[in-house]
């Protein structure tokens, strides 16, 4: 039975911990748009991060099938169209629900 419940803040924190901590290269942009954008302690997910994510949370049985189509609507509505030429960045920080957006054009499309 799955554990972590989606609406609870920390538990959403620590689902996007255990993703990064288990995916270098996500990890690593992650890492990389923190810097750039100075926001020690957000958290950066790209849609196809996003969509990663609910998928390896789904198999590790950690979250519920409506939470992980949850992440993926969420991704869509987030990155509406995947052929922007400028990347969409979502980041959320710690204490907010808030996810917003951050359009950049110097982090290559292909570091997705």
């Amino acid at each position: 039975m799955p554990y972590l419940d989606l609406t609870d803040e920390e538990q959403y924190l620590h689902m996007v911990q255990l993703f990064l901590a288990a995916h270098p290269h996500d990890r690593a942009i992650n890492e990389a748009a923190r810097a750039q954008a100075g926001l020690p302690g957000a958290y950066f997910l790209a849609r196809e991060s996003m969509h990663r994510m609910a998928a390896w949370a789904r198999e590790r049985r950690l979250i519920r099938r409506k939470d992980a189509a949850r992440l993926r609507e969420v991704a869509a509505e987030s990155f509406p169209r995947p052929d922007v030429t400028l990347p969409a960045r979502s980041y959320w920080i710690p204490g907010s629900w808030d996810l917003r957006l951050s359009y950049t054009d110097d982090i290559p499309f292909s570091n997705l």
